[in-house]
């Protein structure tokens, strides 16, 4: 009798948990796979009487049920695929034991349904599926409001964005352009000062802009990185010519501060494809630093070494940035490259932006950073990016020809187009100095209003600010390539925005060059015989 009573027991036990896991579905239907026979288990709601009165129709047999269902049940548009689908062929034909769910239209073509598959074995060991229908009009209208949500998340996300990028361009130029004024009068005030005492204050007020320019770059940078805007672009540059060049930035630094700067290279070839721009602001970064906690009389090495590539045409290139610094701790290494991290170092003061800036630039770049570093002994900082070599004799000519030619630029004639009266006085000034006749416009409108008036040839080139009232420095360029005769005049954007982005859009506007501000005269220089070369060629 207790057995009687413990198999009543299980066997309510498996119905209790049939009957729990099939509520959410209106029809239950077991189907034999040998003969195609139906036994109905669940029939709840208009839905699941239907489909059992199809049941006693169609005598139990899927083969007969399944296309009458499809056409008085299923919409147009779902019953070809419903019958391919769920036929007794395709049921019958899967070796595997799983389960499958199919979603399909109901015949108004409103409602949504599911049909859910499972194989199972008999007692007999013969096989069966057992398919479940049930009600998702609700789970589907909930997906589509799920999904609208996220698509309107999604636009604001990028307006958010497309503002984000906006301000830090009005930024970079608003705060960029009265620094570079600053820097630019500091240096024609370096040439005419003789008195000890003010050498030393216009240095000190040098150093302090050259900090707060990097400051401001530091946190525009960091910020475009983040928001996916920076992007690389590569030309033939030195090697040597690159870390030199910032080398000789932090020169009287380190001579200040008794630092020995010491420079190694053990490369075979100086001439490499990369983003000359990025990998400077690396090399300003780390070599900044590490003059910056040297103690007095310590010593740093800029070693650069050339491995081979296992790609084809490609070198392997090491820089180590070594210092006998203060070094950092061992706890705080692991947040090294975190924005804003900063390790207590006494007076020395840091954005906490440098480090992480690098991280990013050599990610990109595809290259890897590691660190070691022991407090109070120093740090080491070791690069390693592949770069493409470029092509040694051609860059060479190419550099021989600017040297000889830059005696050329003497006497010719510019349009400055600049609405700022300080850039634009500076700006004439170093002009001047290099030989050049300056004519000046105080924006687009009067830029190209001076193109028509002028006769042909009247200007050599032309330099345009961007950001300028009554006509912007993109549309003067456009209406001046509009100018027959006149269309072919060499124009170099000069700017306070010293994106990559900005680059491309002077150029897609139909400038020949971009230079950002404050003007580097050599830089300029080399730009202007290039392009000046190039358009005589054509």
């Amino acid at each position: 009798m207790d057995e009687v009573r413990k198999k009543e027991n299980v066997l309510e036990l498996q119905r209790e948990i049939i009957e729990g896991i099939s509520k959410d579905y209106f029809s239950v239907l077991l189907v034999e796979l040998d003969q195609g026979q139906i036994y109905s288990y669940r029939e709840a709601g208009s839905n699941g009487k239907r489909i059992a009165d199809f049941c006693r129709s169609y005598h139990d047999r899927w083969t007969e049920l399944l296309p009458a269902y499809a056409k008085d049940l299923v919409s147009d548009a779902s019953r070809e695929n419903f019958l391919e689908e769920l036929s007794f062929e395709k049921l019958k034909s899967t070796n595997e034991d799983y389960s499958f769910t199919y979603e399909y239209m109901s015949d108004e073509g409103v409602l949504y349904y599911q049909a859910r598959v499972s194989y199972v074995k008999k007692k007999d060991r013969t096989r069966a599926v057992v398919i479940g229908t049930r009600d998702i009009d609700d789970l589907i209208k909930k997906e589509r409001l799920q999904k609208e949500e996220l698509r309107k998340a999604y636009i604001q996300a990028e307006n958010a964005s497309k503002a984000k990028t906006d301000f830090l361009n009005s930024m970079s130029h608003d705060i960029r352009t009265p620094m570079n004024v600053i820097l630019g009068y500091n240096q024609l005030m370096k040439k005419k000062l003789s008195d000890p005492v003010l050498v030393d204050y216009q240095k000190k007020i040098e150093q302090s802009g050259n900090l707060l320019l990097s400051i401001i770059n530091d946190v525009l940078n960091m910020a475009r990185i983040e928001s996916g805007k920076s992007v690389l672009v590569e030309s033939s540059e030195s090697i040597v010519d690159m870390v030199e060049e910032v080398s000789n930035v932090f020169g009287a630094m380190a001579k200040e501060k008794e630092i020995v700067l010491d420079t190694k290279m053990d490369i075979k070839h100086k001439q490499v494809l990369c983003d000359s721009t990025k990998v400077k602001e690396i090399l300003v970064n780390l070599i900044g630093n590490a003059i910056k906690y040297t103690p007095n009389g310590g010593h740093v090495t800029v070693d650069i070494k050339e491995f081979e590539c296992s790609k084809e045409g490609y070198g392997t290139y090491q820089i180590q940035i070594i210092d006998t610094g203060i070094g950092m701790s061992e706890s705080f290494i692991p947040t090294l490259f975190d924005p804003f991290t900063c390790e207590a170092t006494g007076d020395i003061i840091g954005t906490g932006l440098g480090m992480p800036i690098v991280k990013k630039l050599v990610d990109m770049m595809g290259g890897t950073i590691d660190v070691e570093s022991k407090l109070g002994k120093g740090s080491t900082f070791t690069i390693t990016i592949d770069h493409k070599l470029g092509n040694e004799e051609k860059d060479k000519v190419k550099q021989e020809d600017l040297v000889v030619s830059k005696h050329s630029l003497e006497g010719k004639h510019v349009l400055l187009a600049e609405d700022n009266e300080l850039n634009a006085e500076f700006s004439k000034i170093i002009l001047e100095d290099c030989g050049l006749h300056v004519d000046l416009a105080r924006d687009g409108l009067e830029c190209v209003g001076k193109v028509i008036q002028k006769p042909v040839g009247t200007y050599d080139f032309i330099l345009m600010d961007i950001q300028m009232p009554n006509m912007n420095g993109y549309l003067a360029t456009q209406k001046i390539r509009a100018i027959p005769d006149k269309n072919t005049i060499p124009i170099i954007a000069m700017s306070a925005n010293a994106f990559d982005e900005d680059k491309k859009q002077a150029l897609k506007a139909g400038m020949d060059g971009y230079i950002s501000k404050p003007i580097d005269m050599d830089k300029l220089q080399s730009q202007i015989i290039e392009i000046l070369k190039e358009k005589a060629g054509q």
